[in-house]
């Protein structure tokens, strides 16, 4: 497919989201308990997505439990556990760096996929790790000003 698709938008709004949430970790991950912020963090998440759940699909409770282990590996060790850390390493870390390390996450995400299960990745998603690459590493670059000289 060519163009514009909305896959493509919905996942630029999720990176402007991701964003905001980055900075607003930033902001109170060095204020409040990490492990609290967490907490409500996935108590809100959750909240906000149930309603969603029965808007878009038409779960059963016997579709639930088929796939419970990849549920709770999903809700525990990729999110829970990961955004815990995350907000944790956060305190710790410096805004900048720590947002362009965290926009690694699909160059990631497609590499593990590639190398763990197999994917097969077509060239346009190489050049993609490839241009998000080049673009973290080059807004670390210091850049020295041109000094201008005195008239």
């Amino acid at each position: 497919e060519s163009g514009i698709v909305l896959g493509d938008i919905l996942t630029l709004i999720c990176a402007v989201f991701f964003s905001f949430q980055i900075l607003t970790i930033d902001k109170f991950s060095g204020e409040v308990d990490c492990i609290k912020m967490s907490c409500i963090q996935f108590t809100v998440c959750s909240l906000l997505s149930i309603p969603f759940v029965f808007l878009t699909e038409a779960p059963s409770m016997s579709a639930i439990w088929d796939c419970r282990i990849p549920v709770l590996y999903t809700g525990v060790l990729s999110s829970a556990l990961a955004y815990t850390l995350q907000i944790i390493g956060q305190k710790y870390a410096d805004v900048t760096p720590a947002t362009l390390t965290m926009s690694f996450e699909s160059v990631f995400a497609a590499l593990a996929g590639w190398v763990i299960l197999s994917d097969e990745m077509a060239l346009r998603e190489i050049f993609g790790c490839v241009l998000i690459f080049a673009a973290v590493v080059i807004s670390q670059i210091a850049f020295k000003k041109r000094s201008q000289p005195k008239s």
